[in-house]
């Protein structure tokens, strides 16, 4: 994260859709320790204050890649227009373990999902929601292990 003064913001170095993208703006996280927190998120402008989301949202819970937004002209999101079909799960990696890593993502590649590291103990991974049963029992099975933790965010589902 990038820190200022009492400010964070999470970047995303390899959004998922980064050739589509054309635009960035943060999306208020919240506050934590003192600081306010904030994701810095990749956006394809379609029209004038409509954007897909081009990145996998780490902290940010109700959108999903390829929401298509409405925005203030300060790039406040006002409304989700379009929903993608897309889940979203974050997976942690606590021990920052190579090898969880490795099994995390061979443990899931058969839904081919798409995939951004924020860190080595940070993964957001982006399924199509049809896939999100089978994928969220294939990770719940590693977090029974102990190897990793996992949330799933909200399946955006076309409407």
């Amino acid at each position: 994260m990038i820190q200022q003064d009492r400010e964070c913001v999470a970047t995303h170095g390899h959004p998922a859709w980064k050739a589509r993208a054309n635009s960035t703006f943060p999306m208020l996280v919240g506050m934590r320790d003192g600081r306010t927190r904030w994701e810095q998120l990749w956006w394809q402008r379609v029209k004038p204050r409509r954007f897909v989301l081009c990145c996998i949202p780490f902290f940010i819970d109700d959108l999903a890649l390829g929401d298509e937004v409405e925005t203030t002209a300060r790039h406040v999101v006002r409304a989700i227009v379009a929903r993608s079909g897309q889940a979203t799960f974050r997976v942690w990696n606590e021990q920052r373990d190579p090898w969880v890593r490795d099994t995390v993502l061979k443990a899931v590649e058969t839904f081919r999902p798409w995939a951004e590291w924020r860190s080595t103990d940070l993964l957001a991974l982006s399924v199509d929601a049809r896939a999100a049963g089978a994928m969220a029992a294939r990770l719940h099975a590693l977090a029974r292990q102990g190897l990793i933790r996992v949330r799933a965010g909200e399946v955006a589902t076309p409407g």
